[in-house]
């Protein structure tokens, strides 16, 4: 009804009357818990001169920040997860020729990581990978060729559980 006293609306019903607030109704349902998502994260490098001609490329510390959820030895080419998740995992290297690299998961170099860089170029790749716990990656070249590798990268983020 049109109520003069709270509102001075001109047509019926008035829109802008409150009434008085109703009572509480019954609490919901308890939502789902939480994701429980467990972080990891590191960036691991060696920016000191490499000359080798085959194999695992070794990564001397982390970047900055120290890692989280990852397992490494300076001086080492292995990173260990300690978490089982769906990884990304950005690499690179800087090479003095063109000798191909990739990613090796567990001692087996990983399909389709092979990289061929340009001669005194950083070349880089990704993946994302479902890794369990105690999985290993490092970065290896992948055709014998001693070459002068200048800068090794690699950077490991967890995504999703």
């Amino acid at each position: 009804m049109f109520n003069n006293k709270c509102c001075q609306c001109l047509q019926e019903p008035c829109c802008c009357c409150i009434g008085p607030t109703g009572p509480v109704g019954p609490q919901g349902p308890t939502g789902p818990t939480g994701s429980g998502f467990t972080p990891a994260y590191g960036t691991f490098y060696n920016n000191q001169d490499i000359l080798t001609a085959t194999g695992a490329l070794p990564l001397l510390t982390f970047l900055a920040v120290p890692p989280v959820g990852l397992s490494h030895t300076p001086g080492s080419s292995i990173v260990t997860v300690i978490d089982a998740g769906v990884y990304n995992v950005t690499y690179g290297v800087n090479d003095s020729g063109s000798t191909p690299f990739a990613l090796r998961i567990n001692g087996a170099v990983l399909p389709g990581s092979i990289i061929y860089p340009f001669s005194g170029s950083l070349a880089s790749g990704w993946a994302t990978l479902a890794l369990a716990a105690g999985n290993t990656i490092e970065i290896v070249l992948t055709e014998p060729s001693e070459t002068l590798i200048n800068r090794v990268i690699m950077n490991v983020i967890k995504v999703n559980q």
